[in-house]
């Protein structure tokens, strides 16, 4: 894919609802945006590295909602 694809694909995801995130989200999502861009910028791949990502933040997810369910974890 040349750059101008994934510009146009940046662009077509709405990120409107990032206002209604919380500081401690917008945090998050502030240091996974910072870790991403100097991962590209040292040259590691990446799909492969959004693979990984998007695999570790599923896999914490649903641990927290297990732990919600039971209990062990305030919302």
């Amino acid at each position: 894919m040349i750059e101008n694809d994934y510009i146009k694909k940046a662009d077509s995801i709405d990120i409107s609802k990032l206002e209604n995130l919380s500081n401690e989200q917008l945090d998050l999502l502030e240091i996974i945006a910072d870790k991403t861009e100097n991962f590209i910028l040292d040259g590691i791949d990446r799909v492969h590295f959004f693979e990984m990502l998007a695999g570790r933040v599923q896999a914490k997810i649903k641990h927290i909602r297990k732990q919600r369910i039971l209990g062990d974890y305030s919302e």
